[in-house]
């Protein structure tokens, strides 16, 4: 991507990528309006930025991870291993 429109704050981008990545959104990454508004307060972005950001996110970030992740058996479904 070209460097020149930078839309997000750099820290803004870390806090969504550790969000979107943490163990218990990653299954499921779609934040609820509570999980929005606490992220629009930590980042200083607005709700269309928010949601942009994750639906690019989704598709860059997260189904490749999640695609390796189940190529290596990492995401057992079955509820064998052993959780939390």
């Amino acid at each position: 991507g070209s460097k020149s429109r930078r839309e997000l704050p750099e820290g803004a981008v870390a806090t969504l990528k550790a969000w979107l990545l943490s163990p218990e959104h990653f299954t499921h990454p779609y934040p609820t309006p509570q999980d929005q508004v606490m992220l629009m307060q930590k980042t200083g972005i607005d709700k269309k930025q928010l949601k942009n950001w994750f639906t690019n996110a989704r598709r860059r970030i997260w189904k490749p991870m999640l695609k390796k992740q189940l190529e290596q058996g990492k995401l057992a479904t079955t509820g064998a291993g052993g959780g939390v």
